[in-house]
Order: structure tokens, then C-alpha cells, then sequence
């Protein structure tokens, strides 16, 4: 398994008390903003950049996922 979609990242990181589902509304509303520019970008991304997570926290959450499976 790769990474994670949208949906199952935000479950996971809400479910780790990586962040709250206030900062990933937060996120995925700026998403919806952003595709709806044409940009293409996933919600870790846009969390990353408003500073709710870190690289490395995505990226432990994925190895983990990876993991479970």
C-alpha cells in the first residue's frame, strides 16, 4: 500500500491526536479551494503547509499503515 487517500489520512491522523478534525476541516476546505483552482494537491500537503504536521509525522503514519496491512 502507498500512500494514504485523502479520506483514510484524515481518519488516521485524527484517530493518532496528530491533529483535531477542527484543523483538518480547516485543511480540507482550503483543498476544496485549491482544486477548485485546478491545483492538485493532496491533504497532507496542505497540512503540512499550514503547519499542523511535519513531513515526518506523514510519513511515520504511512510506514504504519503499511504496517497494518
Amino acid at each position: 500500500m502507498g500512500k494514504l487517500d485523502d479520506s483514510t489520512f484524515a481518519r488516521a491522523i485524527i484517530d493518532s491526536k496528530l491533529a483535531t478534525s477542527e484543523e483538518v476541516a480547516i485543511c480540507a476546505k482550503e483543498l476544496q479551494r485549491l482544486r477548485h483552482e485546478g491545483r492538485s494537491e493532496s491533504l497532507s500537503e496542505v497540512m503540512i503547509r499550514q503547519g499542523f504536521l511535519t513531513e515526518s509525522q506523514i510519513r511515520r503514519l504511512n510506514e504504519d499503515s503499511q504496517d497494518d496491512s
